[in-house]
């Protein structure tokens, strides 16, 4: 569950200006006119080319927001980077299938980079903290999107045996993610380190409160669901080892798809109750 918070930057959208949205995201025409007062400024330059992508010129944005966030160290443009890669650019969901590592490379960067400035969010960060929630969302972000790293991996592990099982007579035109398939225990292992550093967050003063308590609490429960689904996934590999199982079928290997619904069971239900916990930020 990603939540994510309208970029307005450090001016407002009045009324005269003219103004563009994209998902979650939205600027005016305001970017580019003190953009071209002052080209030097590297909060005008993020501005400008965040408005550039959000207006849809993405490759032209783009080559500014990475200058910015691999050379400049913005954090700013770290945070949208990893926004625009985790949703495939539409700064909505669905969220991306296919750049999880390239997204949480630079959620891991976002958060490297608070932790590197002693005074965060003052003075430079204080407006768009407390309109985008950057650290909170990065914070949580990371032991997300390495669960959906798990469970994409996980489809992808068994569709590849079962593409593999000679009794198999149906669609193999499914995406097996070979670039998660052979990492579900690591990616499982990282849940639970980053979920554990999410929960153990202190409360700060640019914290939405709401969004503090539900961000902690559901990432306690992400911990215990990622340490709950460890030894099942192990289970499930080794169950994929059993010569028996070569033929990937309920009659040959029923134990093989009583224990990938106990992991799905586990997984919906750790669903349900985030949306029970974040229910009151949404409301909010």
């Amino acid at each position: 569950m990603k939540f994510c918070f309208i970029l307005l930057g450090v001016f407002s959208l009045s009324s005269w200006a003219e103004r563009y949205e994209r998902g979650n995201k939205a600027c005016t025409n305001k970017s580019e006119e003190y953009y071209r007062q002052d080209s030097e400024n590297i909060r005008y330059q993020y501005l400008y080319g965040a408005c550039l992508v959000i207006k849809g010129q993405d490759a032209k944005g783009l080559v500014i927001l990475y200058h910015l966030a691999d050379h400049k160290s913005l954090v700013t443009a770290n945070y949208f980077v990893a926004d625009y890669l985790g949703t495939d650019g539409k700064f909505a969901d669905p969220l991306t299938r296919f750049k999880i590592d390239e997204a949480i490379y630079y959620q891991e960067r976002t958060l490297a980079l608070i932790n590197s400035l002693p005074t965060y969010p003052e003075p430079d960060y204080w407006a768009y903290e407390r309109q985008n929630q950057m650290e909170l969302q990065s914070v949580y972000d990371v032991p997300y999107f390495y669960m959906i790293k798990y469970k994409l991996g996980a489809i992808g592990d068994y569709r590849k045996h079962l593409f593999q099982s000679p009794s198999y007579q149906g669609d193999r035109n499914k995406e097996l993610y070979p670039n998660y398939n052979p990492y579900t225990l690591d990616s499982l292992d990282n849940v639970a380190r980053y979920a554990e550093e999410c929960a153990s967050q202190p409360q700060k003063r640019h914290f939405a409160p709401l969004r503090y308590k539900a961000t902690v609490e559901t990432c306690r429960l992400m911990k215990e669901l990622a340490l709950t689904l460890i030894p099942l996934e192990e289970k499930r590999q080794e169950i994929l080892l059993q010569p028996k199982c070569a033929d990937l079928n309920k009659t040959n290997c029923p134990e093989y798809y009583e224990t990938h619904q106990e992991i799905a069971d586990f997984i919906n239900d750790y669903n349900e109750e985030a949306e029970r916990i974040f229910k009151p930020v949404i409301n909010s």
